[in-house]
């Protein structure tokens, strides 16, 4: 149940909320709008909780140094200024720093769908030419694929590996690395990556870097995610949100 207030609060809509409070907290008393309660109350208990529970969470969780978190810190420049009366600082303090993890965790999230993107256009097969100087062909997985193998790129093909062309000339479309809008005229002797797309003409390669998978995305995903400063746990997902 904690977890899901928690994860209810530290959202982007109710962070817009109380950064909403703050600033009817501010405005309202320079117009001469007198409330019985001020306003950013309202912001402190939106930002601020997500903020202490992350502080409780990690003091429990971490060992040593890494207990000191900047939640922590943040959440006892808050309760300082609710001590002495400045709730508006408390309510800045607490939005400023729970928009600022909004963002980052929305910046996130676009890098991981960029990366899936990228893997999902990875080759799964490439076709090699024989060795018996037959010339004949045969498909094969992308991870059988070996250094010095003499690989035949079709038109429409994308590369399974890096190498070098040995024979034919083509363009490749060298976008989802560079950036480049055309496609680059690649002859023999040149360098073509794995990735990139053959467009025009049949060209052979030899083989230079084979493809090597260390580990699977969402886990290489995960573990570089959950090793930074400042995470918030998010229930449904598991995942993290970091600051």
């Amino acid at each position: 149940m904690i977890i899901r207030v928690n994860d209810f609060l530290a959202g982007l809509p109710m962070t817009i909320v109380g950064g909403i409070f703050l600033v009817m907290s501010f405005v309202f008393p320079r117009t001469g709008i007198v409330l019985p309660v001020d306003l950013a109350w309202i912001t402190v208990i939106i930002c601020g909780l997500p903020l202490l529970y992350l502080a409780v969470w990690r003091a429990i969780d971490n060992k040593g140094i890494r207990r000191i978190s900047s939640a922590l810190l943040i959440s006892i420049a808050m309760i300082a200024a609710v001590a002495i009366g400045d709730l508006f600082a408390a309510g800045e303090v607490a939005f400023i720093m729970e928009m600022g993890a909004v963002l980052e965790n929305m910046t996130t999230n676009r890098a991981k769908k960029g990366l899936k993107k990228l893997i999902s256009l990875a080759p799964t097969q490439g076709r090699r030419i024989t060795a018996d100087n037959s010339g004949q062909e045969e498909m094969i997985p992308a991870d059988q694929i070996r250094q010095n193998d003499i690989l035949r790129i079709l038109p429409g093909e994308t590369v399974p590996v890096d190498g070098i062309i040995i024979q034919g000339e083509t363009s490749t479309d060298q976008s989802i690395m560079t950036g480049e809008s055309l496609p680059v005229d690649k002859g023999i002797g040149e360098d073509v990556f794995c990735g990139t797309i053959n467009r025009f003409g049949s060209i052979d390669i030899r083989a230079v870097t084979v493809l090597v998978v260390f580990c699977p995305l969402p886990l290489c995903i995960s573990s570089g995610h959950s090793n930074r400063h400042y995470g918030s746990h998010r229930a449904g997902g598991k995942a993290w949100r970091d600051y």
